[in-house]
């Protein structure tokens, strides 16, 4: 790509000053020659946003426009559009500018744009350059487009459809407007079977994935169509193909030495993928305490999800959290064992290890990186939270600056308490918001809302849904470096919660319901509710990498 128009006048007046400053005492007359000044502002239509310098926006892929209208201001006040050549280039970020023919990032040539997106979604660096045919110098104004896409973020939800697994999108395009798209896998012959699962795993490195469980197999949804079939059933990620591969849980760890892909399948065999190696496969189950005594494992996996965790003291602690359901007790992969171990804890224990036979019901990945835990007593119901983190400590530097540090992993007991409130014995789901110390379930329709900070008070119903089945209840937490928006960070401490009519039809009994959650235990204000969904199975939000 050739630029150097566009500095032309930065030259000219530099070389004009320097001779200037040089040349003070020189008395001779010489001539100047005025430069035809352009600018760009404003927008020739109020209905169509005007284009800023620097600035950032928004579109949807397939959905929107790129659209402008912009005013030439002109010195000269030559205003006329034959007086100038226009070009509207639009460039990945990142891209490298040898591999790239100018004449395929030129989008436009007019001064007004007005063309469909149609860019694979990412963030590009855009220029509306403005040449004066007279003078031969380009004006440029560089701005940013951030193109997102239906199919690369949204919260999607997975709903049974007499049957069918029906994927719904509800794309939130900015604070006040949502885009709704029905059905995402209709149309395609292959039929992947009776829904069960969705789960989406964020990885940094841009391997995140979303997975869809049905009654017949497991498939990695295409990142472009989400189609799922033949070609992108996770069988094909293990170096002996099963027959099938249908799975409880799944998640990667972000923040650690080792990244581990990790899965439960539905036989409790955990297996692990070493995402950093090339090609890696899943090989074998490792359901054993330190290679040699078998274990069933609770269908949950724990990882550190904080995004700060830069620091050392948590980039480098243990990958995996699990809990061994035969023991009762919770287990650990650390950055070099394949194997699960008993976990051990430095610091202040709240808790033992193992837990005198309680079982896991629920377990969370939060930003702050605290993976929170519900165990229940089944002789009496009681049930209690668990918080554990992973932290990281230098033992000792090298004496020389090119060898790396001793870093020694360690695991830490983050909270401890007793639950308490109408019906928590029976409870299924429960939820943790990310800032709060709340803790949420649900129980004969409703949901409750307990106050982890002051654990002797019972929990109080913030919500009732009278005729309709809760069928998931969470908070989102957002994982991805991407700097998003105020509005946009803010849905990690909503309150999501499905629930199904089971007086409608399948195909329409479905509700989604966002609620804000103020401090101090203050009721609970709906945000949003959005209708005609199928019979909802689980819901999850696909982040976006770019």
């Amino acid at each position: 790509m050739k630029f150097n128009n566009i500095f032309n006048v930065f030259i000219l007046t530099s070389l004009f000053a320097a001779v200037a400053a040089g040349c003070s005492d020189d008395l001779g007359n010489y001539g100047y020659v005025p430069v035809n000044e352009v600018s760009v502002g404003g927008s020739e239509s109020d209905d169509i946003q005007e284009l800023v310098s620097g600035k950032t926006y928004q579109v949807v892929a397939h959905v929107d426009h790129l659209k402008f209208s912009p005013v030439l201001s002109s010195t000269f006040d030559i205003t006329d559009d034959s007086k100038y050549e226009f070009e509207w280039r639009v460039v990945p970020r990142n891209a490298e500018t040898e591999d790239l023919d100018p004449e395929d990032i030129v989008v436009c040539r007019e001064r007004c744009i007005d063309i469909p997106v149609t860019l694979p979604a990412t963030t590009y660096n855009c220029f509306f350059n403005v040449k004066d045919i007279e003078s031969g110098i380009t004006w440029s104004t560089p701005f940013y487009l951030q193109v997102r896409s239906l199919t690369g973020e949204g919260w999607f939800v997975l709903c049974d459809d007499h049957g069918w697994s029906r994927i719904d999108v509800i794309f939130n395009k900015d604070a006040n407007e949502d885009i709704i798209a029905r059905d995402m896998l209709a149309g395609q012959e292959f039929d992947p079977g009776k829904p069960e699962h969705l789960f989406f795993n964020y990885y940094r490195y841009g391997q995140e994935i979303a997975v869809l469980v049905t009654d017949k197999d497991s498939y990695i949804l295409d990142g472009e169509d989400l189609h799922a079939g033949e070609d992108n059933r996770l069988v094909w990620n293990f170096g002996v193909v099963p027959d099938k591969m249908r799975i409880k849980s799944s998640a990667k760890s972000l923040y650690a030495l080792r990244n581990l892909w990790t899965i439960i399948d539905e036989n409790d065999d955990i297996y692990t993928l070493d995402l950093k190696a090339s090609g890696s496969l899943f090989e074998y189950p490792v359901t054993k305490i330190n290679g040699t005594q078998p274990f069933t494992p609770a269908p949950f996996i724990g990882v550190n999800l904080n995004n700060n965790s830069w620091k050392e003291e948590m980039e480098n602690g243990n990958p995996i959290l699990l809990y061994d359901e035969t023991n009762s007790q919770f287990l650990v992969i650390t950055n070099t064992s394949n194997y699960p171990q008993v976990m051990e804890f430095n610091g202040t224990r709240l808790f033992d290890n193992p837990t005198g036979g309680r079982k896991m019901v629920c377990m969370e990945n939060t930003h702050s990186g605290v993976i929170k835990s519900v165990l229940r007593d089944p002789s009496n119901g009681e049930t209690y939270y668990y918080g554990i983190s992973f932290h990281a400590e230098t033992k000792e530097h090298p004496i020389y600056w090119w060898l790396d540090p001793e870093i020694i992993p360690y695991n830490r007991q983050a909270g401890y308490c007793k639950i308490i409130g109408p019906g928590v014995e029976r409870a299924e789901k429960f939820t943790f918001h990310g800032m709060f110390p709340y803790v949420f379930y649900t129980a004969d329709h409703k949901i409750y809302q307990f106050n982890l900070g002051e654990p002797d008070k019972p929990a109080v119903e913030v919500l009732s849904f009278p005729g309709e089945e809760v069928a998931e209840m969470k908070f989102v937490p957002f994982v991805g470096w991407i700097a998003y928006q105020d509005w946009e960070r803010a849905r990690e401490y909503q309150l999501v919660v499905a629930t199904n009519d089971m007086s409608l039809d399948e195909s329409t009994r479905g509700t989604m319901r966002f609620y804000d959650v103020p401090n101090l235990m203050q009721p609970l204000t709906l945000h949003k509710e959005v209708n005609g969904f199928g019979h909802i199975k689980e819901f999850i939000y696909k982040e976006r990498h770019n």
